[in-house]
C-alpha cells in the first residue's frame, strides 16, 4: 500500500474526476431549473438508507476534518453515529456529519466519494438519487444527462485503497479523538 501523502494525491485525483462529472451535469441545467445537488441541499443527508461506506484513505481524510471540529461538535457527531448504528434496517437515518440546523455537511471538503457521487452517478442503469431528481428523470427532463459510472469509481477506490466499510464501523474502531490515530 502506498504512503499517506501518495494516497491523498490519488484520492484527490478521484475526487476531482467526480467533481468534473458532477459539474458537467449541473452545468447542463437552465438557470430556471438548477440541479438540486449543491451546497445547501441536504435531502440525501437527511434520508440515508444506511451509513456511507469509505475506504481507509477516505476515512483518513474524513477523520482529519472531524478532528478540526470543536469538542462539542465532535461529541454530537459521535452521539449521532451511535444513533445510526442502532437504526433498524430499512429506516431512513440522518448523516451524523450533517449540521442539522444549517443543513450543511460539517466536513464537506473531506466528505467521501459516496456523498460526492450521490445524485450524479448511477450503477448500471440503477439511479440512486433523491425524489427530486427521480421526478426529473421520470418526467424525461434528464434524458440528456450523461451520468457518472458509480461502479467504476467504487472499483477504482477499492483497487487503490482497499475495501470500503461503513462510517459507523470506522468511528467504532476509533473511540477516542486522538489526532495521532488512526
Amino acid at each position: 500500500m502506498s504512503t499517506e501523502p501518495t494516497q491523498r494525491r490519488k484520492l484527490r485525483v478521484i475526487y476531482d474526476q467526480i467533481a468534473t462529472r458532477a459539474e458537467s451535469i449541473a452545468d447542463t441545467r437552465p438557470p430556471s431549473s438548477p440541479w438540486p445537488c449543491r451546497s445547501g441541499c441536504d435531502g440525501c443527508c437527511r434520508r440515508l438508507a444506511r451509513a456511507p461506506e469509505l475506504t481507509r484513505a477516505e476515512w483518513l481524510a474524513l477523520w482529519r476534518g472531524f478532528l478540526r471540529l470543536d469538542a462539542a461538535a465532535r461529541g454530537r457527531v459521535r452521539a449521532q453515529v451511535d444513533e445510526l448504528r442502532a437504526a433498524r434496517e430499512g429506516q431512513h437515518v440522518v448523516c451524523p456529519l450533517l449540521d442539522r440546523d444549517a443543513g450543511m455537511c460539517m466536513v464537506y471538503d473531506e466528505r467521501p466519494a459516496a456523498c460526492r457521487m450521490y445524485g450524479f452517478y448511477v450503477v448500471r442503469g440503477e439511479g440512486r438519487y433523491c425524489q427530486q431528481i427521480a421526478d426529473e428523470v421520470d418526467a424525461g427532463r434528464c434524458d440528456d444527462v450523461i451520468w457518472g459510472n458509480q461502479y467504476a469509481i467504487e472499483r477504482t477506490l477499492e483497487k487503490e485503497f482497499g475495501a470500503a466499510i461503513a462510517m459507523t464501523d470506522w468511528f467504532a474502531a476509533h473511540p477516542e479523538d486522538d489526532p495521532n490515530e488512526p
